[in-house]
């Protein structure tokens, strides 16, 4: 997949910043990078995990906006990396506002 190394990238930048408090949150994006390169943030996860990884995301960007384009073998791919991450976090963030508006806030139970 030629786009997988900036799905790989964003999902271990993400996973830098979720505690080890959500485990199974940690192992869904962890198994995201080792496999298929998807995740679903479906009836899995409650809307606070959905949240704690929006969250994760947003800080995974900020560090990698600090880096800057040097960070990257190629320069040049950098503002559309960074479109496309801040493109994912504003599509889970008009999710996660769909859904409060849904159902007061209560999207899914986790079945832990």
């Amino acid at each position: 997949m030629k786009a997988g190394w900036a799905f790989r990238s964003v999902m271990e930048s993400a996973l830098e910043h979720i505690p080890g408090s959500m485990p199974l949150l940690r192992k869904a994006v962890d198994d995201s990078i080792k496999g298929f390169h998807h995740i679903s943030l479906d009836e899995r996860f409650t809307t606070e995990e959905i949240r704690v990884f929006l969250d994760a995301l947003r800080k995974g960007y900020r560090d990698t906006e600090s880096a800057g384009p040097s960070s990257f073998g190629d320069p040049s791919y950098f503002p559309s990396y960074m479109k496309g991450f801040a493109d994912l976090i504003r599509l889970i963030q008009e999710e996660l506002d769909s859904k409060s508006l849904n159902d007061s806030g209560s999207t899914h139970t986790s079945k832990k």
